[in-house]
């Protein structure tokens, strides 16, 4: 029945996901919970974000894939207020994609964006220090210039102004090559440098950047 509603064009993911799981196709049966993770995060249904992620895993996604699930749990758990799920989701999910991709650096960013909510300093200065010597080498990806603006947010909210200082200076050296085709990257750089002018006590300059 999935194969025929596969074929026949079906773009349902949680009725394709279904069919593959009942027909005892979970491997398939996960990419589809996958993508219905997706849909239900871009929808705002955070629920439904983890109730499938929690389905693709449990018909045993492993590798990149169970790394991709727990990203949208990570997310979803975040959006929540759930951070310390979302804060050992985003790490599970680290340990699992490639060290420079996209989705690593956005479960890095996650992680960060939960230990400042939980108010722990110790754990976000490990992950500031491990973003830190990812970016010794340059910042070539948005996700990884986004990551380094979320964390630069967070320690200047603990009032580590030296330490976030160093964060935008990567941001800086990056920034315009990347930000150039893509706003939202733009504007999350643009509130970085606004939040750190406020901080400083510079309001007319975080306006403007705001």
């Amino acid at each position: 029945a999935a194969e025929w509603l596969e074929a026949m064009g079906e773009s349902d993911p949680v009725t394709m996901a279904s069919h593959f799981q009942a027909g005892n196709e979970p491997k398939r049966a996960v990419v589809f919970w996958r993508r219905a993770a997706a849909q239900a995060l871009e929808g705002s249904d955070l629920e439904a974000v983890i109730h499938y992620a929690d389905r693709g895993i449990a018909c045993g996604a492993d590798g990149e894939v169970r790394g991709r699930l727990l990203l949208r749990k990570a997310e979803a758990r975040r959006w929540r207020g759930e951070y310390a799920e979302a804060e050992r989701h985003a790490r599970e999910a680290m340990a699992l994609l490639g060290r420079a991709s996209t989705r690593h650096f956005r479960a890095l960013a996650e992680a960060v964006e939960a230990a400042s909510a939980l108010g722990d300093e110790p754990r976000l200065r490990d992950l500031v220090t491990l973003l830190s010597q990812r970016s010794q080498n340059g910042v070539s990806t948005v996700a990884h210039l986004v990551a380094l603006c979320r964390a630069a947010v967070a320690l200047l909210r603990t009032g580590d102004y030296r330490s976030a200082d160093g964060l935008l200076a990567y941001v800086d050296d990056a920034s315009h090559s990347l930000t150039a085709s893509d706003p939202n990257a733009s504007g999350t750089v643009h509130a970085a440098r606004a939040y750190r002018a406020l901080v400083h006590g510079d309001s007319a300059l975080a306006l403007s950047l705001y």
